[in-house]
């Protein structure tokens, strides 16, 4: 019998190499059943009991990009560990030190009271290199807190580049934004070559309220000073514009309006006037009674001096009342000529009046204007009701000749409602008119009439 030695020391040979690699396995730690991987190494441990949780020790490579690293469950744990460009999909990291571009396509997010800041003193750059746009807080956020606890003292630069910059604060919303600037320790300087405050009221409150500068200007758009306290000026206060009023406090109650001292300045007029129609009386600061006599369509009217012109941009305000609003026709403002009867105006008017007759169908209470170019009228409800007995203040721009301005009590009236234009190039003087429209006399009393124009 011939007996292959080789064949035989070839399979003993194998048989020892098999024996060696399983001592080998059974060397590495931890491990205490037959799953594992080589290179690299994975082992499932359960410590010899089946019915408990295993653990998993993986002894892993570097990875590298387009590398994956799989591994079974919803949450894995990875301990001093580096991978280089990797894939996170939800991740959660805690505490770990990461270096160069983070690349969240799905956004970054942290646990609330979490933040992102720098690992020791220094600068947190946001947005600093390529973005375009940092939107911050847009639909969820209710609270933006910028350096708002804390006591120590800071710096906000906003704007500070050499570039044009343009800021927006509290615009585009759809209900009123309450800005609050400062407070009662503040010191807020407000600087630049055009400084413009657009507002529909312009209020300044503080013990001491000044308006400093140098050789510049405030110019605003019916600015009105109310003061609880004075107004001091150190230096004087000009005006370019002509000015004119009458606060008819020249005489004593019971003076008639054409033996005063304003005589000349005043004409009157109307239909069944007479002495006792135009008085002073005795209203707080001057007043001045109008009255018409008692037969339908009666009136009494004033006309002062003709010194205004239209394409001098003229202004002027009426403080004034009705005593009885009823059956009353009653205007203001200014005119090209006087008129007996509300019927036959033949010249340029801008008034503001009530023509209220209880015989109408419709009975009017409302104040409306009048304006008439080139006796074209036309007239349009303000949308302010005609009180009895209750001063109104009355105001007429004529800047524009074909949108004139009117403002009632402070408001300004809507310029879709001012219908009509007056003529450039006419000359206008103060007016003053009230008619009776039933048998009953009726009353104007004014307290003041002021204008301006450009010189």
């Amino acid at each position: 019998m011939n007996i292959n030695y080789k064949k035989y020391l070839s399979i003993v040979t194998f048989l020892i190499l098999i024996i060696l690699m399983v001592c080998a396995a059974q060397a590495q730690t931890p491990t205490y059943d037959q799953w594992g991987m080589a290179s690299p190494r994975f082992y499932h441990c359960d410590y010899g009991d089946w019915t408990t949780v295993a653990s998993y020790y993986a002894s892993l490579p570097t990875l590298s990009a387009n590398d994956t690293f799989c591994l079974i469950g919803a949450t894995q744990t990875l301990v001093g560990k580096t991978l280089t460009s990797p894939t996170l999909t939800t991740p959660t990291l805690t505490t770990p030190v990461i270096t160069g571009v983070i690349d969240a396509s799905d956004g970054l997010t942290v646990d609330p009271g979490a933040g992102i800041d720098v690992e020791s003193a220094g600068i947190l750059d946001l947005g600093d290199d390529t973005a375009t746009t940092i939107n911050i807080g847009g639909t969820a956020a209710t609270t933006l807190n910028i350096g708002a606890s804390g006591t120590l003292d800071r710096t906000f630069n906003i704007g500070c580049g050499a570039s044009s910059d343009t800021f927006n604060i509290g615009t585009g919303g759809t209900v009123a934004d309450d800005i609050n600037i400062g407070d009662s320790l503040a010191v807020v300087d407000v600087s630049g070559s055009t400084v413009t405050l657009n507002a529909t009221t312009l209020t300044l409150t503080g013990t001491t309220t000044n308006i400093t500068g140098g050789s510049g200007s405030i110019d605003y758009d019916n600015f009105d000073v109310d003061s609880s306290g004075n107004v001091e000026a150190s230096g004087q206060i000009h005006s370019d514009l002509y000015h004119w009023s009458d606060e008819f406090d020249y005489e004593a109650s019971g003076v008639e309006l054409g033996s005063g001292l304003q005589a000349d300045f005043w004409t009157v007029s109307g239909t069944n006037d007479a002495a006792g129609m135009y008085l002073y009386t005795a209203g707080a600061g001057g007043t001045l009674d109008v009255s018409s006599c008692v037969a339908e369509d009666d009136s009494s009217a004033i006309s002062g001096l003709a010194n205004y012109r239209v394409n001098n941009d003229p202004i002027i305000e009426f403080r004034f009342k009705i005593s009885d609003v009823s059956n009353c026709f009653a205007a203001v403002g200014f005119a090209e000529g006087s008129f007996d009867d509300k019927g036959t105006v033949d010249d340029d008017v801008c008034l503001v009046y009530i023509d209220y007759d209880s015989a109408d169908t419709t009975p009017d209470l409302s104040w409306n204007v009048w304006c008439a170019d080139t006796n074209v009228d036309v007239s349009g409800d303000l949308g302010v009701d005609a009180t009895s007995d209750t001063y109104i203040i009355a105001k007429i721009d004529l800047t524009d000749t074909e949108q004139p301005r009117i403002w009632i009590d402070g408001t300004e009236i809507s310029a879709a409602l001012i219908l009509g234009t007056v003529q450039a190039g006419t000359t206008l003087f103060p007016y003053a008119h009230v008619q009776t429209n039933y048998t009953a006399a009726k009353e104007i009393v004014i307290d003041y009439i002021e204008t301006w124009q450009d010189r």
